[in-house]
């Protein structure tokens, strides 16, 4: 009877470690999530960016705050057209999934399109006040600064999912 204790005190003692080491796993990759980009993320949430485009662009002391209410402004204006568009896009492409076989409904699709024109108009709108920003001898940095702002604002961030493992060459 004591060696069947003996054996159950050791059994808890063992199941109780493993538990702990496999929370501690669970909230270690949890907080690792978090520090990457996911889906979730809004592109236009490039802080990185800001500064490495506040250099390119040579912006003073005194630009900086002015540009920084910029990309705040402009992510803000994004943030909003996601929250409009995502429902949108949820709902138009439900309709696959619908039994009766009805066509795509062409007003959602308008509004999607409305939506994404917008995002593109505020964006060039958000271009053409950084350019304001600029002084006359900084002007010739705004190329570089463009080329540079596309190649990340068209860039996917998202590694191309594996092909199956039929597929793999």
């Amino acid at each position: 009877m004591a060696r069947q204790i003996k054996f159950y005190k050791w059994a808890l003692v063992v199941m109780f470690s493993l538990n702990i080491i496999i929370l501690g796993v669970i909230v270690w990759m949890q907080a690792g999530e978090t520090t990457t980009p996911s889906a979730t993320t809004a592109p236009t949430v490039r802080p990185h960016f800001r500064e490495e485009a506040a250099q390119i662009l040579h912006l003073s002391a005194e630009q900086r705050p002015q540009f920084i209410e910029l990309t705040i402004q402009h992510n803000q204006q994004m943030l909003s057209i996601e929250r409009k568009l995502t429902p949108l896009l949820k709902d138009y492409f439900k309709q696959l999934s619908d039994e009766t076989g009805a066509p795509a409904d062409t007003v959602l699709f308008s509004k999607i399109q409305a939506l994404e024109a917008e995002k593109i108009e505020v964006t060039y709108q958000h271009f053409e006040a950084v350019k304001a920003l600029l002084h006359e001898d900084q002007l010739p940095h705004y190329k570089t600064f463009m080329n540079r702002a596309l190649e990340v604002l068209l860039s996917s961030t998202k590694k191309p999912p594996h092909p199956p493992k039929g597929m793999r060459p």
